[in-house]
């Protein structure tokens, strides 16, 4: 039986002893692993894998859905364990009632095969029936209407031959900046999602991070691969009106881990995995030297995040080459290079920071799956923001400092009440890393870049009205045919 693009998932309920798998033998199977369980277990946890199973072929299967068409790993089950979302090869999404065993073709318009789907949970109720969201190689994401099929709103990824590694929009709202693993960035319109131009010059993924200036004229951008032969390592600065690289600046001799601009716009700041941050000029690149503002080899500093006045620098650590690491944030004076304190309480990498508006607070967030919300001032803790399972990967605050995000490793993002430290909202999970996040400076939604080649954007609506109007607004409703119309007796109908 192939297995290519396989995918397998437990399914929710009182008895968490079924399970599904699809192929790309067309089949998606129904299992039930329940003789499994412990004696008067029903919560499913199985028994040492050591014990030998029944022979025969294919023991617990129960029961084979023929799709008729080549299956990807994008399964996903509702939450009462009855329907279940499948994406396929030949570009469609289709669910599947598995009571009945009834398949529902009803999700078409993607380009591409559909490599990710998931269900969508409504914001308020948190019942995840409603909607659908979809991922293609076509380069789109797409929500669907489960109840009519309808397609809601699209948004093109620019650029399909190569993962995204990190998003940034303009101050302006109006631009948005990806950068690839290929080591291009890709500049592209945020009210069409439609791709302007790309940027080129880096030899190495663009890890590092991507930006925009305060005014909006020039993006930075940051690479290096710390397992390419031919080093990167370089931060560049690009005139956003032509897509001309205006500046290169090099020093660094490791790859560069993340990368942050000063609010003013004068500085960049960069992290490397050579141990040090160093500090660019880019307001007058010919007269900078790149600035060793931190060493503190054989550690690398992972992440970094200037204050919105400019003047302190937050810095994240890694382990780097070092036996004892310590993972304290360094909060670093930046016309000094003097540190003014260490934020003491995670246990693992630091990937992310973010300031808070008026400075006086710091969001982590660390590998350990730890999110702390700091007071800058005292050093102190003032939340742990409990909810991931994963590993973080971003963290940004809100325009107006009352909520933050944060992305994990396994694609969950939460919405946080930073004066409670409450989860307000979980996003549904894209089954691949968040790699970067930042909010459009309306505060209505976020983006975040993903494994998945793939620019995602979620609203936060206050209300459901106010979605609905968005969505009422924004959706996209295809043409009909002149023979859907007669079907319909939708009037006009086209003239012969």
């Amino acid at each position: 039986m192939p297995v290519r693009y396989g995918g397998v998932a437990f399914l929710p309920g009182p008895i968490r002893g079924r399970a599904v798998s699809a192929s790309a033998d067309h089949f998606v199977l129904l299992w039930d692993f329940s003789a499994l369980l412990f004696p008067g277990e029903t919560a499913g946890v199985l028994l040492d894998t050591t014990e030998k199973l029944p022979q025969g072929e294919a023991p617990y299967q129960v029961q084979r859905f023929n799709f008729n068409t080549e299956l990807h790993s994008s399964i996903a089950p509702s939450a009462d364990g009855r329907t279940l979302l499948v994406g396929t090869l030949n570009n469609q999404v289709m669910l599947l009632n598995l009571l009945n065993g009834k398949i529902a073709p009803q999700l078409t318009g993607h380009t591409g095969r559909v490599l990710a789907a998931a269900f969508v949970p409504d914001p308020q109720t948190g019942e995840p029936e409603r909607a659908a969201i979809s991922a293609s190689s076509d380069g789109s994401l797409r929500t669907w209407n489960l109840f009519n099929g309808v397609e809601g709103r699209r948004i093109k990824y620019p650029v399909s031959d190569g993962a995204a590694v990190d998003v940034a929009i303009s101050p302006d709202g109006r631009l948005g900046l990806t950068g690839m693993l290929t080591g291009e960035l890709a500049l592209w319109d945020y009210a069409t999602g439609e791709e302007i131009r790309r940027l080129k010059g880096h030899t190495e993924m663009v890890f590092g991070g991507v930006g925009f200036t305060p005014d909006g004229n020039y993006a930075v951008s940051a690479s290096g691969d710390i397992f390419a032969a031919a080093q990167d390592s370089t931060v560049r600065l690009w005139e956003v009106a032509t897509g001309e690289e205006v500046a290169l600046f090099e020093g660094h001799t490791n790859r560069i881990w993340d990368l942050d601009l000063s609010p003013d716009g004068r500085w960049a700041a960069s992290a490397a995995h050579d141990g040090t941050v160093r500090l660019w000029n880019i307001s007058n690149p010919s007269e900078d030297e790149g600035r060793v503002l931190l060493d503190i080899a054989p550690q690398a500093p992972r992440s970094v995040a200037f204050s919105p006045n400019g003047r302190i620098l937050a810095v994240g650590l890694a382990k780097g080459t070092a036996s004892n690491p310590d993972y304290a944030i360094r909060l670093i004076d930046v016309a000094t290079g003097r540190e003014i304190r260490r934020l003491t309480s995670h246990s693992e990498v630091v990937a992310d920071l973010a300031f808070s508006p008026d400075g006086a607070r710091l969001l982590s967030g660390s590998v350990d799956a730890a999110v702390i919300l700091w007071d800058v001032e005292s050093g102190e803790p003032i939340h742990h923001l409990v909810g991931h399972n994963s590993y973080i990967t971003a963290v940004a605050y809100h325009p107006g400092g009352q909520l933050a995000a944060s992305g994990a490793g396994d694609g969950a993002v939460i919405l946080w009440e930073i004066e409670t430290g409450e989860a307000l909202r979980r996003f549904s999970p894209l089954n691949v890393p968040v790699v970067g996040l930042d909010f459009v400076p309306d505060g209505n939604s976020f983006l975040i870049a993903a494994n998945d080649d793939a620019v995602h954007e979620y609203r936060i609506d206050a209300t459901n009205k106010e979605l609905h109007g968005w969505i009422s607004a924004n959706r996209y409703v295809p043409e009909l045919t002149c023979q859907q119309r007669e079907q319909y007796n939708i009037i006009p109908l086209c003239e012969e």
